[in-house]
C-alpha cells in the first residue's frame, strides 16, 4: 500500500532478479492460501495498487512524469494479467486472473442453490474487491494505458543503483477474463438470483457490480466473439476451493452429482431470468433500476456481438418475453426495445480485430458464423411477427404515448422531477408564445435554462432521451423487419407487415414521410454546424479529412435514422400502389418529392460494402 503513493516503483513489484520471485508473483502464490485472510488481504493491496483515481492530473507534475506513472501502472496490469510473469509463456497465459478469480469459490458457493453457506462482510468485501481490480483492468485498457505499456521499458533508481525494466506484451484484459476464466459463468448465474436470494448473498451493491462487469465483458466485441460466442453452452465456474478437503462426505457428494447432470451453463436462460420479474413490475430503488439495465446491455451486446446467441435466445421465448415488457408498458419495456433491435437487425460484421493473434481455424469459425447471421435474422423476425409483434411496434412507431413503456419512478426519467420540470418548461414556452417571442433554437434553450434548476434540467434530459430510444428504437426495428422478410418468410409475415401500412388509409405512410422530413432536417442542421464549428477548422489544420468527419456528425445526427426511414417508406411504396400513390401525394402536400426519399436511400446505399442490403436498397432506389 506504501508503493500506492509512488507509481514511479511499481516496476520494481513486476521486476525480479536473476531466478528470484518477483513481488507480484509472490502475491499471485498468496492468493491460493490456505488462510482465506491472506488472500483477501493481497486482494485489497492489488485492489489499492491498480487505483485508477491515481493517474488523475497533478499540476504538480510534469507530463514526463505522468506519462511514467501511466506506463509503470501499465506495466503492472500486463504482468498481473500474465500471472506476475513479464514474458508470455507460449503467448498465451492469464494464470494471474484465474488465481484471482477462483477466490470466488470460497467467498460464495455459487454452486449452491440452498443458500447453507451465506458470506460473512469480509467475504463480500473480498468479492468486490475481485470485481474492482477486473473493472480496473478494463478501465486501463479502455483509456489505452495497457497497449502504451506493452513492450515498455522503463530506468527506476533506488539504493544508489539504477535498473532498466521491461514490461510484457499486451492482452486485452477482456479477452483474457473470457478466454482463461470461469468468471463469465458466475456472473451470469449469480446476476440471476432473487432480490431476496441476493440479500442473503451479498446485497444488491454487489449485485449491481456483478451487472457492470458483466455487461463490460460482453460489450467487448471481439471478446465475445471469440470466447463467448455460445452463451448458452458456458462451462461451469470451477475453482480449487469449490473441492475443500472440509467439506463432509454428503456435500462431496452432491456436488459430483450435480457436475455430472449439469456440465454446460446456459447464459441466455440466466439472463431471461434476471428479466423475468420485471416483465410486470418496476425496480424500486436507484440499484435496482441501474442493474436491470446493466443486464439488458449485457444480453443485448451478446445477441449483437454473435448470431449463435441469438437462436437459443428464440428457443428460450426471449421475443415473447420481450413483447411482455412492452405489453405491460414497464421501465423493463425500454430495455426489450433495444434488445429487439440487436436481435432482429443481426451483425454480419466479420472484421477480426489486430489487438491480438487469431488462429486460421477461429477467423475460419468465425466467418462461418456470420455467413449464418442473415438466415437467424430473418428466423428472429418471422418470430417476432407471429408473437405478435407487429400489434405492439406500430403504436410505437406512430408515437403513441399510451403505448410507450414509462421508465420506473427511482430513474431519472421517470421521476416526479422529471414531470415537474416538463409542466414548468410548457408553461414557459406558453408565455412566451403569448409574449410573441421568436422562437430561435438557442435563445429558447437559453430561456429554459433560466428557468429550470440543474436537476430537474436533467431529469428532463433523461426523459427527452426516454422518448427519443423508444422512437430510433423502433424505427430499427421496422427497418430490420423491412430488410430481413420476403415473400418466402413464414407465417406470411412480409404481406402481415406490408398491409399495416395501407390500412387505416395510409397512416402509417403519413407517420414515414413526417419522420423521414423531421430527421433529414436534423441531420443538415448537425452538417452545417459542424461545418461553422470551431472543431471542423481544427480537424483540417492537423490535416484530417473534414468532410468525413462531417459525415459522422451527420450520421450521428439523425442521418442514420433517416437512412432508414427511408427504406421504410421505399418498402411500402414498392410493395404497394396504394401505398405509392399516397406517399408522393403526401410529399407533394408537405412542399417535398420523391427525391428526397431517393436521396436517403442512395446515401445509405453508397455507404454499404456489396452484398444482400445494398442490392435490396438498389432495387428500391430502381423501382420506386
Amino acid at each position: 500500500k506504501s508503493i500506492a503513493t509512488d507509481l514511479k516503483l511499481y516496476p520494481f513489484l513486476v521486476g525480479s532478479g536473476g531466478n528470484e520471485k518477483n513481488v507480484l508473483q509472490s502475491f499471485m502464490s498468496l492468493l491460493h492460501h490456505e488462510n482465506s485472510d491472506v488472500s483477501m488481504s493481497v486482494l485489497n493491496v492489488l485492489v489499492e495498487l491498480l487505483d485508477v483515481s491515481l493517474l488523475d492530473n497533478d499540476s504538480r507534475k510534469n507530463e514526463k512524469e505522468e506519462e511514467e506513472e501511466r506506463i509503470s501502472m501499465g506495466m503492472l496490469a500486463n504482468a498481473l494479467i500474465n500471472g506476475g510473469k513479464l514474458e508470455i509463456d507460449g503467448g498465451n497465459s492469464g494464470g494471474g486472473l484465474d488465481l484471482i478469480v477462483s477466490n470466488l469459490g470460497r467467498l460464495i458457493n455459487n454452486d449452491n442453490d440452498d443458500l447453507l453457506s451465506i458470506p460473512s462482510e469480509e467475504d463480500v468485501r473480498g468479492i468486490d474487491d475481485v470485481f474492482t481490480i477486473m473493472e480496473y483492468l478494463m478501465d486501463l485498457d479502455t483509456m489505452g494505458i495497457l497497449q502504451d505499456a506493452a513492450e515498455s521499458t522503463i530506468e527506476v533508481t533506488a539504493g544508489g543503483g539504477t535498473k532498466k525494466i521491461k514490461g510484457c506484451a499486451y492482452q486485452p484484459p477482456a479477452i483474457s477474463i473470457l478466454r482463461d476464466t470461469t468468471l463469465l459463468p458466475w456472473l451470469l448465474k449469480y446476476v440471476s438470483y432473487s432480490n431476496s436470494k441476493v440479500q442473503q448473498k451479498g446485497g444488491s451493491s454487489l449485485k449491481l457490480h456483478a451487472s457492470e462487469i458483466l455487461a463490460s465483458l460482453l460489450q467487448h466485441e471481439e471478446a465475445t466473439r471469440l470466447h463467448a460466442k455460445n452463451l448458452s453452452m458456458l462451462p461451469p465456474f470451477s475453482s480449487p476451493f469449490l473441492d475443500d478437503e472440509d467439506d463432509n462426505e454428503n456435500e462431496k457428494k452432491k456436488r459430483k452429482k450435480k457436475k455430472k447432470r449439469k456440465t454446460v451453463v446456459d447464459g441466455i436462460e440466466y439472463l431471461l431470468q434476471s428479466i423475468a420479474p420485471y416483465r410486470k413490475k418496476d425496480p424500486e430503488t436507484e440499484e435496482e433500476c441501474e442493474t436491470l439495465e446493466n443486464i439488458f446491455d449485457a444480453l443485448a451486446a451478446s445477441l449483437f456481438s454473435c448470431s449463435l446467441n441469438v437462436q437459443p435466445f428464440l428457443d428460450a421465448q426471449g421475443i415473447e418475453l420481450m413483447l411482455r415488457c412492452l405489453r405491460e408498458k414497464v421501465h423493463a419495456g425500454g430495455g426489450a426495445l433495444r434488445v429487439l433491435n440487436y436481435v432482429l437487425s443481426g451483425n454480419s460484421s466479420n472484421g477480426v480485430g489486430n489487438a491480438v493473434v487469431i488462429k486460421k481455424e477461429e477467423v475460419e469459425e468465425e466467418n462461418a458464423d456470420n455467413n449464418d447471421a442473415t438466415m437467424v435474422s430473418m428466423r428472429a423476425c418471422e418470430q417476432f411477427v407471429d408473437a405478435g409483434g407487429l400489434k405492439v411496434l406500430f403504436p410505437l412507431f406512430m408515437g403513441r404515448g399510451s403505448a410507450v413503456p414509462n421508465p420506473a419512478k427511482c430513474s431519472d426519467g421517470g421521476s416526479a422531477l422529471a414531470a415537474k420540470a416538463g409542466e414548468r418548461l410548457r408553461k414557459l414556452r406558453e408565455n412566451d408564445n403569448t409574449n410573441g417571442d421568436d422562437h430561435d433554437d438557442d435563445n429558447e434553450k437559453k430561456k429554459n435554462k433560466k428557468g429550470l434548476s440543474k436537476r430537474e434540467r436533467r431529469a428532463l434530459q433523461a426523459r427527452k432521451e426516454w422518448l427519443h430510444n423508444v422512437e430510433t428504437n423502433s424505427i430499427q426495428i421496422m427497418y430490420a423487419l423491412t430488410r430481413h422478410l420476403d415473400d418466402s418468410s413464414a407465417y406470411d409475415a412480409k404481406a402481415r407487415l406490408l398491409v399495416k401500412f395501407v390500412e387505416s388509409d395510409c397512416e402509417k405512410c403519413d407517420r414515414l414521410i413526417e419522420l423521414c422530413l423531421k430527421y433529414s432536417e436534423k441531420m443538415r442542421l448537425k452538417e452545417y454546424r459542424y461545418y461553422r464549428s470551431d472543431e471542423a477548422e481544427e480537424a483540417e489544420n492537423a490535416g484530417i479529412d473534414v468532410d468525413l468527419a462531417a459525415l459522422h456528425a451527420k450520421l450521428k445526427g439523425g442521418g442514420d435514422v433517416f437512412h432508414r426511414v427511408g427504406a421504410i417508406t421505399a418498402f411500402a411504396a414498392v410493395g404497394s400502389r396504394r401505398c405509392h400513390e399516397h406517399i408522393i401525394e403526401q410529399l407533394t402536400v408537405r412542399n417535398s418529392g420523391i427525391s428526397v426519399i431517393k436521396e436517403s436511400i442512395a446515401e445509405f446505399a453508397g455507404m454499404l460494402e456489396e452484398g444482400n442490403q445494398k442490392s435490396q436498397l438498389e432495387y428500391y432506389l430502381n423501382t420506386i
